[in-house]
């Protein structure tokens, strides 16, 4: 997941301070205490990354937010985690890149 996605997480859910599969979440049932419980729309899905991530917060009108910059910034991205690529590199792409009159 790593190499296909750049990172990988899990999801489980909660149920009154008990952590359960999502398969069980899925389900709507849990095993708690030995004993079966129905779960249905009492439990909590959350998500837990277990790599490290990144992501940018930018101006609407910003060229990070145009889909013809999404195969770069990715590779950028993720070269920053592995440590091979650097934020000066994103800063450089960004001052390149054409500006939406709206980004004035």
């Amino acid at each position: 997941m790593i190499k296909l996605c750049g990172e990988y997480h899990e999801e489980y859910a909660v149920y009154e301070g008990h952590a359960i599969t999502r398969a069980e979440f899925d389900d709507g049932a849990a095993e708690i205490d030995g004993k079966i419980v129905d779960i249905t729309g009492k439990a909590e899905v959350r998500v837990r990354y277990l790599t490290p991530y990144n992501f940018i917060i930018c101006a609407k009108w910003n060229p990070l937010n145009e889909n013809k910059y999404d195969g770069i910034v990715e590779s950028i991205l993720n070269g920053i985690l592995r440590g091979v690529r650097t934020i000066d590199e994103l800063v450089t792409l960004v001052e390149k890149a054409h500006r939406h009159k709206m980004d004035m």
